[in-house]
């Protein structure tokens, strides 16, 4: 009995010993790394939780997460953390699931736990998407006591991390062999490791740490690279489209015209959000749909077109109804839209250009793509391309060119029926009826070339990461399998009667090839694209007009007007001189009709891009700007959208580029679809 009272007095003074030691530790971390910002501590227990509680100083302001607490007091201190009013806050491993916590980038885990997967789940509570900095780990281990006697424990995970390191030299230097820690140690589990160290010697251990195959690393960090070269793949497309995209201006100008149709009127303010009651209409096509986006709470709605902030969105804290793709009432109108505007897209229409760039024919065409199997479409396009009025009277066919455009141009365009009485119809409707075959059945040699490129490339991208997944499926299963049936050959060899086991699991790993073939086969055909015949929607003449809204009252005036715009041109090329003088690239936009004229690239950041939209004029003038120009200056969030005017265009041209035009202009509507920025508003800048 004495004996066994002097082991538990030594225990309980080595463990006092330790953690003393490591709260020194990590008191001394505190004062030293943390300053203002905020930290996370993880720990294993929640008496350990206790513990630290109590003894780290009051002048930082703390908060707890622990298994005892429900979801609703968890969510209050996440709350608080998010708003800064904790600085510090200790966890267990209650926390380290389905929270997150991007606003602090300092973790420490005061004690390590002993499955792996643990470790990296608490690290991903901080290092994750929208984290804007660089995050810092600390792992409190305690080597050896004060005396210099080894700490089984310590002992162990330090032999652990010194393998990951030597892993890391050999995979080529890469940090990202901790992405895996969980994944390779299936085969050597930590607590076994710690028994194992009670009886072992440090250098019997390493041995063993030694026996974990660094293949098998590479491996499934290649499987993973492929993963992460689709993730790339994304991002570069986000980038690209990312000034195409169902921005809020354009949501909120396409729900107010379908209130205004519905008999009802909204003011859209800046940000929101702002209050309104869903029209009977609208309402009785959202119980409509309510099988596919569901229903409202009712017709008084809360509601924003601008993304919540990102903080609220993480932390589940949404008051009102954020208007975008999906949701019932943005889907209900384009139902209705689509209802109403049927027989008028199938009629066709005229349409007024206060920018008088455009004369001629629109033809709105869609292509639909399905997967090899033809039964799942993968995408759709509606593509619009416009032929000048030029072209039209030519009368020859070889003449004839088809200029692709942006979709949005149609906010810059102004529907105008009465027009048909001052526009000569006939040359347009002969060349229509002429030439309606060639433009859809030409489509599919010359159009759109580039999206369909990187729709292959996405839908290869996705087949090869199947492929690669299926290949270490086949892998895993052959293993599996030939370790299953040399045990059973043990037993059989041992005197039992196994025959029939073994022949199941020899035709369960023969038949592996064919289920993988067949596999196979299937991701092949679901990965291809196959196109359909694209379908002609609608046809609209374009008519110029001038900046105050009036039209051309004759063909030969339209095609003066549209010959105006040659001072851009010259506007362009100035800018385009500019941007070669700053040592970025360029490329023209300007015929897509996007919302802006150029977009300019760093070359030594591809990230860092200009948005241009230029403006030319013989002399210093006022400044008209389309409404799609306008909306897209207003959408941007990234500090992307310039406008560059350039006076004495024809002569000696002076770029004046201003950032930001939406933040520093109040322009004046002339029509619905042009604005106006005066001079003395502009003049500043010069």
């Amino acid at each position: 009995i004495n004996t066994l009272k002097r082991l538990i007095l030594s225990a309980a003074e080595a463990e006092t010993e330790q953690c003393e030691s490591k709260l020194y530790k990590l008191l001394e971390l505190i004062e030293e790394q943390l300053g203002s910002q905020q930290l996370i501590i993880f720990t294993e227990y929640k008496d350990t939780l206790d513990y630290l509680l109590e003894r780290i100083p009051d002048n930082f302001s703390k908060g707890i997460i622990h298994g005892g607490m429900n979801l609703n007091e968890r969510k209050i201190i996440q709350e608080k953390f998010w708003k800064s009013d904790i600085q510090i806050l200790l966890c267990t491993d209650a926390a380290s699931e389905g929270i997150n916590l991007q606003c602090c980038w300092n973790l420490i885990n005061y004690d390590i736990p002993w499955n792996p997967n643990r470790l990296e789940q608490r690290m991903g509570r901080i290092h994750r998407y929208l984290q804007d900095h660089e995050c810092t780990f600390f792992n409190l281990v305690a080597i050896e006591t004060s005396d210099g006697q080894p700490i089984a424990e310590g002992q162990v995970v330090e032999l652990i991390f010194k393998k990951l390191d030597i892993m890391r030299e050999e995979l080529g230097g890469t940090d990202r062999v901790f992405d895996v820690i969980g994944n390779f140690f299936e085969e050597c589990k930590f607590e076994e490791l710690l028994i194992q160290s009670l009886n072992k010697e440090p250098i019997d251990l390493a041995t063993e740490l030694d026996n974990v195959d660094s293949q098998k690393i590479k491996d499934f960090l290649d499987l993973k690279s492929n993963m992460d070269a689709g993730l790339d793949f994304f991002i570069r497309q986000r980038q690209i489209s990312e000034d195409s995209r169902l921005w809020p201006r354009y949501i909120s100008e396409y729900v107010r015209l379908g209130f205004w149709d519905a008999g009802s009127q909204i003011q859209v303010s800046d940000m929101g959000p702002f209050k309104i009651q869903v029209p009977t209409k609208i309402h009785a096509q959202i119980k409509n749909n309510a099988k596919n986006f569901g229903l409202i709470s009712n017709r008084n709605l809360e509601i924003t077109f601008y993304k919540p902030i990102e903080k609220q969105l993480l932390l589940n804290v949404q008051q009102y109804d954020y208007i975008t793709a999906g949701h019932p009432l943005l889907e209900a109108v384009i139902d209705i839209s689509i209802k109403n505007g049927h027989e008028d897209i199938q009629k066709g229409t005229i349409f007024l250009d206060p920018s008088h760039g455009l004369h001629g024919l629109l033809w709105f065409i869609e292509i639909i793509f399905n997967d090899g199997t033809g039964t799942k479409e993968v995408a759709r396009q509606v593509v619009v391309l416009f032929t000048s009025y030029k072209h039209i009277i030519s009368g020859s066919n070889e003449k004839i060119k088809f200029q692709v455009l942006s979709p949005q141009i149609l906010w810059d365009l102004r529907q105008d029926y009465s027009a048909s009485s001052r526009v000569q119809m006939k040359p347009y409707l002969d060349f229509f009826t002429h030439y309606k075959e060639l433009v859809v059945e030409g489509i599919g040699s010359s159009l759109r070339k580039n999206d369909e490129l990187e729709l292959k490339q996405w839908r290869q991208k996705a087949k090869k990461i199947k492929m690669n997944a299926l290949e270490h499926r086949e892998i895993r299963e052959r293993s599996r399998l030939e370790a299953e049936i040399s045990s059973l050959l043990d037993k059989e060899a041992e005197g039992e009667d196994v025959e029939h086991k073994i022949l199941e699991k020899e035709s369960q790993r023969d038949n592996i090839q064919e289920e993988i073939e067949e596999l196979k086969t299937q991701i092949e055909r679901e990965c291809s694209i196959i196109r359909q015949s694209p379908r002609l929607i609608s046809v609209a003449i374009i008519v110029p007009a001038y900046d105050d809204g009036k039209p051309a009252e004759s063909i030969e005036e339209a095609t003066q007007l549209a010959d105006k715009h040659a001072i851009d041109m010259a506007a362009m090329k100035a800018v385009f001189e500019f941007e070669k003088q700053r040592g970025w690239e360029t490329s023209d936009k300007s015929l897509i009709k996007c919302g802006y004229d150029i977009e300019s690239v760093n070359p030594n950041n591809p990230t860092e891009i200009r948005h241009i939209e230029v403006k030319g004029h013989a002399g210093e003038t006022d400044v008209f700007i389309s409404k799609n120009e306008w909306m897209k200056a207003q959408n941007d969030v990234s500090g992307r959208y310039w406008l560059y005017i350039v006076n004495k265009a024809f002569d000696e041209a002076k770029v004046v580029p201003i950032s930001d035009p939406a933040s520093k202009f109040q322009p004046e509507k002339i029509i619905t679809e042009r604005f106006k920025i005066p001079l003395k508003q502009i003049k500043e800048y010069y």
